[in-house]
């Protein structure tokens, strides 16, 4: 896909780096980004109204997964104007999203429940491809 706005975040040693593009013009200003998150407020849309949009990428190792949701939580808490968030959070809501493999241990799941909760969240899913 070919995008004429985007904000790369660089990798960290073999870890990938993350890339929010869009197509289209906006006014925006960058908030905040690290490895694992790029924020950024959308200044006004076609109606005039400002925005805010976080691309966020979740810890994989199940020991620092606490630490993502607690970056959500913070991240929450800086601003009280719309707040989209998408991305790749490494988690599941309920056993029944998982298909094979080992059973999803109970407490990761509610922790990340707990998590959308605190921030008001909700879970959309929406297929790419």
């Amino acid at each position: 896909m070919c995008y004429n706005n985007d904000i790369n975040v660089s990798s960290i040693s073999r870890s990938g780096g993350l890339s929010l593009g869009w197509k289209g013009h906006c006014t925006f200003s960058l908030r905040s980004f690290s490895k694992n998150y790029i924020d950024i407020m959308i200044d006004a849309d076609s109606h005039g109204n400002s925005w805010r949009f976080t691309g966020f990428y979740g810890a994989l190792e199940v020991g620092n997964k606490r630490d993502s949701w607690n970056l959500l939580r913070s991240l929450h808490n800086t601003s009280i104007v719309p707040w989209c968030v998408a991305g790749e959070f490494i988690e599941i809501l309920l056993s029944s999203e998982k298909q094979g493999g080992l059973v999803r241990n109970s407490t990761q799941m509610q922790n990340f429940r707990d998590a959308l909760l605190d921030c008001h969240l909700e879970d959309w899913k929406i297929g790419i491809g």
